[in-house]
Order: C-alpha cells, then sequence, then structure tokens
C-alpha cells in the first residue's frame, strides 16, 4: 500500500517541499518509493496499479499526467505481463504518461 513516509524518514531529509509516497512489498523488505515536488498536487492512483511493484501518481487535475514507477526483479521474466498490463492501463487514460524504474 503507498502511503506518505513518516516525517522522520531518511528519504524526507532536506526534501520538505516534496510529497513522498511508496508502496511496499508484503514479504522481504524493498518495494517502490516517488517523491513528487508538493506543487505539482500530487495524488496516489491505486485503480491504475498492477499485480507488478507498481506506484502510480497523478500529476494536476484539469489535464492530469501519470507518473509511473516500477521494479521487475532480475531473471523473473514472468514480471513483464504485471508490466506490460500496468502500460496498458495507463495508455488506456487518454493522457501522457511516463514510466520509470528498474526493469533488469
Amino acid at each position: 500500500m503507498a502511503h506518505n513516509l513518516p516525517s522522520d524518514s531518511e528519504l524526507q531529509a532536506g526534501l520538505s517541499d516534496y510529497c513522498w509516497f511508496r508502496r511496499d512489498r508484503t514479504s522481504n523488505g524493498g518495494g517502490v518509493a516517488c517523491a513528487v515536488r508538493a506543487s505539482l498536487r500530487p495524488v496516489h492512483r491505486p485503480d491504475l496499479e498492477t499485480d507488478c511493484e507498481s506506484l502510480v501518481i497523478q500529476l494536476g487535475s484539469c489535464r492530469p499526467v501519470y507518473l509511473a514507477t516500477c521494479y521487475r526483479p532480475p531473471h523473473q521474466n514472468m514480471a513483464m505481463q504485471p508490466i506490460a498490463d500496468l502500460i496498458r492501463r495507463l495508455h488506456a487514460t487518454g493522457r501522457p504518461y511516463l514510466l520509470t524504474g528498474d526493469l533488469n
């Protein structure tokens, strides 16, 4: 589940004008995180996320742009299908999007 990081997180050091989001793994630690300047009015969009380790943030509201961050573990070919599903969901919105992350 993605949420704003606690205010004492070391990730936030010196970045008080940013909103932090993260989606933790349910086991073995890790996950994905994203920092977005607060002036861009970021909103978490879990309805666009898929079963891959992903996090989708909407920037703006009148003409939104989506920022998707995902992680594909090395040597896991089966992990490509959920990433393809994520791209299809983003494309179906008809809005611009940027996919970032570590796709190994």
